[in-house]
């Protein structure tokens, strides 16, 4: 093409199009520079076009691609940089002309030529912009020897277009780079809010975070579960709002302290008011300071200590049962000896004395009774501090319950209680500690006695075998136990009777020989309803409840 024969306008706009075919090109080749050194060589109408890049920082080293008349490129890399045509223009840095036979003396075939193109005429300038120099290029025979101005100029605009292709492929890369590093940082940033996440839910103490206006920053699952929500649906919200139905914060809020002061507090012995179940809680606030060591947030952490006060309360009272036990070892010889004495001079006495006075022969077994009483009291501090010994044979369950009732009949007798047993029919042999059960059934039926205050007093027993379970049951229609005191009745030491006239031990020992054959006790109660005690034992050779039973029992 006749390129030189045109105007300066309808050249400049005839290589703004080549420029612009250049740059459609570009986005769609692995090489952007590519379509650019081939819009200059045709341009140009050049034999040749060379382009040389820098491999490095330094620019020690750079790569040169050359391309001739057909489509094909030549690639070199690591060529030195220090000396030819191009290397003088690169020191100049600006726009040169070399003609003459091979360019000139300074030609250096290695950087400056082209494959099978003779040089005679070399134009050659720096690929830069503001911000960097990336390279050079350099036209080898172009269609017009002698460039004009007018031709140096649009020469620069390729040169600057190439530049800035070179600059903004430099951008993308960098953005890319970026992009993944970021894209890197927030997968980290994702994994790691995950774990803490993970770790913040797996606490099982309740544990939030909120600003000094209460609201919620953070809830653990933990938290979130005691108003059963999940812990994106508090965030943001008031804490004594959604946690305890309140209009205004806490009696005793640590919060607003631990922000005015900084420093951490602790609060003991909380129960929350809208909860069902009566817990106590160990709460602990902590400060968070920001960067100018002001209180930003404030984190809470909620520990469940009921368990813990309970276990307190039980070592409590298994050191007074200690105290208990080493009294009753010392002085239980004392009191059996002169027990011993009474209780055999009354049985004498009742011998001796006439049946028709009956006066003498009631207050003497008012004596025997007593007597009596006061040894089974010693044999139960007894059976506190020492492992008990269980002798345990096949037995008739029913006839164990009949020789307890044969005993206490005289009780039944004297208040005018009805009593109605119902045994069981078919019942194969119990494998049972006789005297054990036997004491078992008195206890019962002797609380039973005890709470029917009425004339019309009945106690109903019945006897049950299913499913290889033996089942006693023991109901009266007396006072009743009130809910308070229906959970504390098996503890040793604790009595709802009058003073003197109980221990607090018989219950107590009767759920450890109970649990000895590895049975239950159950009780059901109201206040004026009566009370039901039903007795599951299960099915069990003498040599499973040896295993079971060979472990101390007591509660020393």
């Amino acid at each position: 093409m006749a390129l030189r024969q045109t105007s300066h306008i309808d050249s400049l706009q005839q290589a703004i199009r080549f420029i612009d075919q250049a740059q459609k090109q570009a986005e769609l080749e692995s090489a952007p520079d590519n379509p650019f050194m081939r819009a200059i060589r045709d341009y140009f109408e050049a034999e040749g076009c060379v382009l040389l890049f820098y491999e490095n920082a330094n620019k020690s080293l750079v790569t040169k691609k050359e391309i001739g008349h057909g489509p094909e490129w030549r690639v070199t890399s690591g060529l030195e940089f220090n000396k030819g045509l191009l290397f003088s223009a690169y020191e100049a840095n600006q726009i040169q002309e070399y003609t003459g036979p091979s360019a000139g003396k300074d030609y250096f075939p290695r950087i400056d030529g082209v494959k099978d193109v003779i040089p005679q005429f070399i134009v050659c300038g720096p690929v830069q912009n503001h911000v960097r120099k990336f390279g050079m290029v350099a036209l080898v025979n172009p269609h017009n020897y002698f460039i004009n101005t007018k031709d140096k100029i649009i020469f620069q605009l390729f040169l600057s277009s190439l530049a800035s292709q070179y600059y903004s492929s430099m951008i993308i890369k960098e953005m890319r780079a970026v992009d993944e590093d970021l894209h890197v940082s927030r997968l980290q940033l994702l994994n790691s809010r995950n774990a803490l996440r993970s770790l913040f839910d797996s606490i099982p103490d309740s544990l939030y975070m909120v600003d000094g206006n209460y609201r919620l920053k953070a809830v653990n699952l933990s938290r979130a579960k005691r108003v059963k929500k999940m812990p994106r649906d508090l965030v943001g919200k008031v804490c004594y709002e959604v946690f305890f139905g309140l209009s205004s914060p806490c009696v005793n809020c640590l919060i607003k302290p631990v922000f005015e002061t900084g420093t951490p507090g602790q609060l003991f012995g909380h129960s929350w008011p809208n909860e069902n179940n009566q817990r106590e809680w160990d709460i602990k606030c902590y400060p968070v300071m920001d960067a100018e060591g002001k209180v930003e947030n404030v984190i809470l952490l909620e520990q469940d200590v009921t368990d813990k006060r309970k276990m307190e309360e039980d070592l409590i009272q298994n050191t007074k049962l200690v105290a208990i036990g080493q009294l009753a070892a010392g002085v239980a010889h004392e009191i059996n000896n002169p027990l011993t004495s009474i209780l055999a001079n009354s049985q004498m006495l009742l011998l001796d004395i006439d049946p028709k006075n009956t006066e003498l022969v009631e207050s003497v077994t008012l004596i025997e009774m007593a007597a009596r009483r006061a040894t089974k009291v010693v044999e139960n501090l007894q059976s506190m501090v020492r492992k008990e010994k269980f002798e345990f044979q096949p037995i008739d369950l029913n006839e164990s319950l009949q020789n307890a009732l044969m005993l206490v009949s005289h009780e039944f007798m004297s208040r005018q209680i009805s009593i109605r047993f119902t045994p069981g029919t078919g019942m194969p042999p119990i494998v049972a500690s006789g005297d054990h059960l036997q004491g078992v059934w008195i206890n019962l039926l002797m609380n039973a006695i005890e709470a029917i205050n009425s004339n019309n007093g009945e106690i109903k027993i019945a006897t049950l075998f299913d499913e290889d379970k033996y089942y006693v049951e023991i109901k009266d229609n007396g006072a009743g136990i009130s809910e308070e005191n229906l959970g504390r009745i098996f503890e040793p030491f604790f009595s709802t009777k009058r003073s003197g006239r109980g221990t607090g031990l018989g219950l107590s020992m009767a759920k450890r020989i109970i649990q000895a054959h590895d049975g239950q006790i159950l009780v059901e109660s109201a206040p004026g309803q009566g009370s039901r005690f039903t007795i599951i034992l299960p099915s069990r050779t003498a040599e499973q409840l040896f295993e079971i039973s060979k472990g101390d029992l007591g509660l020393i």
